[in-house]
C-alpha cells in the first residue's frame, strides 16, 4: 500500500482534506513496514506518528471552523547574512538580535523591526490573510533586498570568492571524512 499524499481541493480553504481521512490504527500498524521503508530511503530512521489517527480518534471534522493561527512572525537570517565553517562560524552572538526581538517571556508583545519606513528590518508580522494570498500559500518568505544580487558592482574580488569556494569545499571534505571514519569504526 503506497502513502497516499495530502492535496488541497481548494487552495483557498485553510483546512487540508487528506486523502483518507478515516484511516484507522489497524490500517496505519498494517503499513508500518512501508512507511518504514520509504522514510529510510529519504533518509528517516526514527519515524514517530502522532494525532488523532495514532490514538485511534481520527473523525472527518476539521479541527477548528476559523484558523487557530491569526499570525506569523518571521525573523529574516538568511538574506545578506553569510557564515563559513571556518572564516566566520555562526555564534551565539549573531542570534541574539533575534532572541532580543522574539522576547520569550514576553511572547504577546513582539515588534517589528521591519516598516516602510524601515525596510531592512529582519523581524515582520504576516497576517493569516497575507499567508493565504501568496501563491501556492507557502512560508519561503523574504523581503529583504539581496545585496549580493542588487549590487553586482561591489562583489568581492575573484580571489576572494576563490578562496570562499575552496574553505566550503575543505570544509565539506573534512566533515565527510569524519563520517567516513565514524562509519569505519561502527563497521568494525
Amino acid at each position: 500500500m503506497e502513502l497516499e499524499e495530502i492535496k488541497r481541493s481548494d487552495r483557498h480553504n485553510p483546512f487540508f482534506e487528506p486523502v483518507n481521512l478515516n484511516m484507522q490504527l489497524q490500517q496505519l500498524q498494517a503499513s508500518r513496514e512501508n512507511i518504514l521503508a520509504i522514510a529510510a530511503k529519504h533518509g528517516a530512521f526514527n519515524v514517530r506518528v502522532f494525532g488523532s489517527v495514532a490514538r485511534g480518534e481520527a473523525d472527518t471534522k476539521p479541527a477548528a471552523k476559523e484558523p487557530w493561527t491569526k499570525e506569523v512572525w518571521i525573523y529574516d537570517y538568511r538574506t545578506n547574512v553569510q557564515h563559513t565553517l571556518k572564516k566566520n562560524p555562526l555564534k551565539l552572538e549573531d542570534l541574539q538580535p533575534f532572541i532580543d526581538c522574539y522576547k520569550s517571556g514576553d511572547r504577546y508583545h513582539h515588534t517589528e523591526t521591519w516598516s516602510e519606513a524601515t525596510p531592512e528590518g529582519r523581524w515582520r508580522k504576516f497576517s493569516y490573510d497575507e499567508i493565504m494570498a501568496r501563491d501556492k500559500t507557502n512560508l519561503d518568505i523574504f523581503w529583504l533586498k539581496d545585496k549580493s544580487l542588487a549590487d553586482l558592482d561591489n562583489l568581492p574580488d575573484p580571489d576572494i570568492l576563490a578562496n570562499e569556494i575552496i574553505e566550503n569545499i575543505e570544509a565539506g571534505l573534512d566533515s565527510f571524512r569524519e563520517i567516513m571514519e565514524n562509519l569505519n569504526v561502527i563497521a568494525i
